[in-house]
């Protein structure tokens, strides 16, 4: 699956979060985590920096996409956020 960002925006526009991810996670995710990192994905490639968000703003949205995912009974392993902030600062 290979998406151009116009493509990509498109399915967001119309509501279609699950044509932009692998279908082997559906199900196994909660939607509004989905939506959240959509969202997020969506302000990072804007064309102009003032724009997009900022590091702090990119790391407490993954935060809440994260908080809603830990609800999660599916045994999908969530990646904790620790892991997460280590690897972006490195």
């Amino acid at each position: 699956m290979s998406f151009d960002l116009s493509q990509a925006r498109s399915l967001i526009r119309k509501g279609d979060v699950y044509g932009i991810i692998d279908p082997c996670i559906v199900g196994n995710v909660k939607i509004e985590s989905i939506w959240r990192v959509a969202e997020l994905a969506n302000q990072c490639v804007e064309q102009r920096g003032h724009n997009r968000p900022r590091m702090q703003e990119v790391i407490v949205a993954i935060q809440e996409a994260v908080r809603i995912e830990r609800g999660n009974e599916n045994g999908l392993k969530v990646i904790e956020f620790e892991q997460l902030k280590g690897a972006i600062i490195s």
